[in-house]
Protein backbone atom coordinates (compact mmCIF):
# COMPACT_ATOMS: atom_id res chain seq x y z
CA UNK A 1 0.00 0.00 0.00
CA UNK A 2 1.34 3.37 -1.04
CA UNK A 3 -0.16 5.88 1.34
CA UNK A 4 -0.28 9.54 0.41
CA UNK A 5 -1.40 11.66 3.34
CA UNK A 6 -3.21 14.77 2.08
CA UNK A 7 -3.55 17.82 4.31
CA UNK A 8 -5.66 20.02 2.02
CA UNK A 9 -8.96 21.21 3.41
CA UNK A 10 -10.96 19.80 0.53
CA UNK A 11 -11.25 16.35 -0.96
CA UNK A 12 -10.87 16.18 -4.74
CA UNK A 13 -13.05 13.91 -6.86
CA UNK A 14 -11.73 10.37 -7.26
CA UNK A 15 -11.48 10.87 -11.04
CA UNK A 16 -9.22 13.89 -10.50
CA UNK A 17 -6.94 11.92 -8.18
CA UNK A 18 -6.84 8.98 -10.55
CA UNK A 19 -5.69 11.25 -13.35
CA UNK A 20 -2.72 12.66 -11.44
CA UNK A 21 0.76 11.80 -12.62
CA UNK A 22 1.78 10.62 -9.15
CA UNK A 23 -1.03 8.05 -9.27
CA UNK A 24 0.75 6.54 -12.26
CA UNK A 25 4.37 7.09 -11.22
CA UNK A 26 4.35 5.81 -7.61
CA UNK A 27 2.80 2.36 -8.23
CA UNK A 28 4.79 1.94 -11.44
CA UNK A 29 8.09 2.61 -9.70
CA UNK A 30 7.18 0.33 -6.79
CA UNK A 31 6.46 -2.52 -9.20
CA UNK A 32 9.57 -1.74 -11.25
CA UNK A 33 12.10 -1.26 -8.45
CA UNK A 34 10.36 -2.28 -5.22
CA UNK A 35 12.51 -5.37 -4.83
CA UNK A 36 15.07 -3.10 -3.16
CA UNK A 37 12.56 -2.58 -0.34
CA UNK A 38 11.31 -6.18 -0.36
CA UNK A 39 14.35 -8.32 0.37
CA UNK A 40 15.20 -8.67 -3.31
CA UNK A 41 11.79 -10.09 -4.27
CA UNK A 42 9.81 -8.17 -6.90
CA UNK A 43 6.47 -6.67 -5.93
CA UNK A 44 3.82 -7.80 -8.38
CA UNK A 45 1.53 -5.01 -9.64
CA UNK A 46 -1.57 -6.86 -8.38
CA UNK A 47 -0.25 -6.53 -4.82
CA UNK A 48 0.02 -2.73 -5.09
CA UNK A 49 -2.60 -0.22 -4.03
CA UNK A 50 -2.38 3.58 -4.05
CA UNK A 51 -4.32 5.10 -1.17
CA UNK A 52 -4.91 8.82 -0.72
CA UNK A 53 -5.94 9.60 2.85
CA UNK A 54 -7.39 13.02 3.64
CA UNK A 55 -6.92 14.50 7.10
CA UNK A 56 -10.13 16.51 6.76
CA UNK A 57 -12.06 13.43 5.53
CA UNK A 58 -10.53 10.49 7.41
CA UNK A 59 -13.30 8.03 6.50
CA UNK A 60 -13.24 8.85 2.77
CA UNK A 61 -9.91 7.68 1.32
CA UNK A 62 -9.43 7.29 -2.40
CA UNK A 63 -8.23 3.74 -3.02
CA UNK A 64 -6.79 2.87 -6.42
CA UNK A 65 -5.87 -0.78 -7.04
CA UNK A 66 -3.04 -1.58 -9.43
CA UNK A 67 -2.55 -4.49 -11.82
CA UNK A 68 -0.42 -5.71 -14.72
CA UNK A 69 -2.52 -3.89 -17.34
CA UNK A 70 -2.12 -0.55 -15.53
CA UNK A 71 1.60 -1.24 -15.07
CA UNK A 72 2.03 -1.87 -18.82
CA UNK A 73 -0.06 1.18 -19.75
CA UNK A 74 1.82 3.40 -17.28
CA UNK A 75 5.17 2.17 -18.58
CA UNK A 76 4.19 3.04 -22.15
CA UNK A 77 2.77 6.41 -21.13
CA UNK A 78 5.77 7.41 -19.00
CA UNK A 79 8.26 6.24 -21.63
CA UNK A 80 6.41 8.28 -24.25
CA UNK A 81 6.37 11.31 -21.96
CA UNK A 82 10.10 11.04 -21.29
CA UNK A 83 10.82 10.59 -25.00
CA UNK A 84 8.76 13.66 -25.82
CA UNK A 85 10.43 15.80 -23.15
CA UNK A 86 13.97 14.69 -23.94
CA UNK A 87 13.38 15.37 -27.65
CA UNK A 88 12.45 19.01 -27.12
CA UNK A 89 15.04 21.72 -27.69
CA UNK A 90 15.61 24.14 -24.79
CA UNK A 91 13.26 26.69 -26.39
CA UNK A 92 10.61 24.04 -27.07
CA UNK A 93 8.98 24.29 -23.67
CA UNK A 94 5.96 26.54 -24.01
CA UNK A 95 4.13 27.84 -20.98
CA UNK A 96 0.53 26.81 -20.61
CA UNK A 97 -2.33 29.10 -21.44
CA UNK A 98 -4.26 27.58 -18.52
CA UNK A 99 -3.13 29.90 -15.73
CA UNK A 100 -4.87 27.73 -13.09
CA UNK A 101 -2.17 25.13 -13.67
CA UNK A 102 0.40 27.72 -12.51
CA UNK A 103 -1.19 28.36 -9.10
CA UNK A 104 1.08 26.01 -7.16
CA UNK A 105 4.11 25.92 -9.43
CA UNK A 106 7.37 26.57 -7.62
CA UNK A 107 8.87 27.99 -10.81
CA UNK A 108 6.07 30.34 -11.84
CA UNK A 109 8.19 33.41 -11.21
CA UNK A 110 10.36 32.31 -14.16
CA UNK A 111 7.35 32.75 -16.44
CA UNK A 112 6.28 36.04 -14.90
CA UNK A 113 3.17 34.52 -13.38
CA UNK A 114 3.80 35.36 -9.76
CA UNK A 115 6.56 35.68 -7.20
CA UNK A 116 5.83 32.52 -5.26
CA UNK A 117 3.72 29.39 -5.40
CA UNK A 118 0.11 29.70 -4.29
CA UNK A 119 -1.21 28.83 -0.82
CA UNK A 120 -0.63 25.23 0.23
CA UNK A 121 -4.25 24.69 1.19
CA UNK A 122 -5.37 24.94 -2.43
CA UNK A 123 -4.43 21.30 -2.92
CA UNK A 124 -0.72 20.89 -2.42
CA UNK A 125 0.81 19.03 0.48
CA UNK A 126 3.52 20.44 2.70
CA UNK A 127 6.73 18.44 2.77
CA UNK A 128 6.55 16.07 5.68
CA UNK A 129 8.79 13.59 7.45
CA UNK A 130 9.70 10.85 4.98
CA UNK A 131 9.94 8.01 7.47
CA UNK A 132 7.58 5.09 7.73
CA UNK A 133 6.87 2.54 10.40
CA UNK A 134 4.91 -0.62 9.67
CA UNK A 135 3.79 -3.17 12.23
CA UNK A 136 3.02 -6.45 10.51
CA UNK A 137 2.04 -8.21 13.72
CA UNK A 138 5.34 -10.04 14.16
CA UNK A 139 7.78 -7.16 14.10
CA UNK A 140 7.90 -3.46 13.41
CA UNK A 141 9.60 -2.36 10.22
CA UNK A 142 11.10 1.12 10.15
CA UNK A 143 12.11 2.94 6.99
CA UNK A 144 13.68 6.34 6.57
CA UNK A 145 13.34 7.07 2.88
CA UNK A 146 16.06 9.71 3.16
CA UNK A 147 18.49 6.85 3.83
CA UNK A 148 17.35 4.61 0.97
CA UNK A 149 20.02 4.46 -1.70
CA UNK A 150 19.53 5.28 -5.33
CA UNK A 151 18.06 2.46 -7.41
CA UNK A 152 19.37 1.83 -10.90
CA UNK A 153 17.05 0.47 -13.58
Amino acid sequence: VILDWKTAGRRPRDATVEGRLQTRVYPYLLALAGSVLNGGAPIEPERIEMRYWYVAFPNEPTVIPYDRDRFDADGAYLTGLLTEISGLPPDGFERTEDRDRCRLCTYRSLCGRGDAAGPMDLEADAEQDFSLSIDDGDEAIGLDFGEVGEVSF
